[in-house]
């Protein structure tokens, strides 16, 4: 396979919509990632992802293909697929994150944020694939030095995080505690994006 014409076609992908209030740059963990812009308060829509919709069969391909992925797990076999922003994901892992799911395409703030600070998702939080693990040095004192697609199945972890869980694994765990962050009128949200 041409690897140059599968890059070719992923930089044709749609990008996430970025709020605002959050710019991507340098990370002192790995990589690039999400930083505040400025001040961000719990509930607010950080990200918005709008990639394609592929299987987890696609995924594994592009992952052996190009040797990273800038997918969004949706559900057990379904991904959010994006244009590559800069050779890799946008969001960086941590065990203690400040970013959650609104819904399964939202990222949403669930703590106070200070402008620089970098923002961070628990990949726990969506990922279910089996066999898939990652080693961990965010640092945290929550650090769980290995991320693995069981994370979700830790009574502990669901207890901490579970109403920031990706919608999916918040139904498959009879999770029906909704943020009070997030809103989930449909206008809303709509109106916000479009601001943007």
């Amino acid at each position: 396979m041409d690897v140059s014409k599968v890059l070719a076609w992923l930089n044709t992908l749609p990008t996430p919509l970025f709020s605002p209030s959050v710019t991507l740059k340098t990370s002192d963990l790995h990589g690039n990632g999400l930083h505040a812009a400025r001040n961000i308060s719990p509930g607010e829509i950080l990200v918005f992802d709008q990639g394609i919709t592929v299987n987890e069969k696609i995924i594994e391909i592009l992952v052996q293909i190009t040797g990273h992925e800038n997918a969004l797990r949706l559900n057990w076999d379904t991904y959010a697929l994006d244009a590559p922003l800069h050779g890799g994901a946008y969001i960086n892992h941590s065990c203690s994150p400040n970013v959650g799911f609104g819904d399964d395409r939202a990222l949403i703030a669930i703590k106070e944020v200070q402008e620089g600070e970098e923002l961070f998702l628990d990949y726990g939080m969506s990922e279910t694939a089996r066999g898939w693990e990652m080693p961990c040095e965010c640092g945290s004192t929550d650090c769980r030095k290995k991320i693995t697609g069981e994370d979700h199945k830790n009574p502990n972890f669901r207890e901490k995080y579970g109403k920031w869980f990706s919608p999916y694994l918040k139904k498959y765990w009879g999770i029906d505690e909704p943020s009070s962050l997030w809103n989930t009128n449909e206008e809303s949200t709509t109106e916000k994006l479009t601001s943007w």
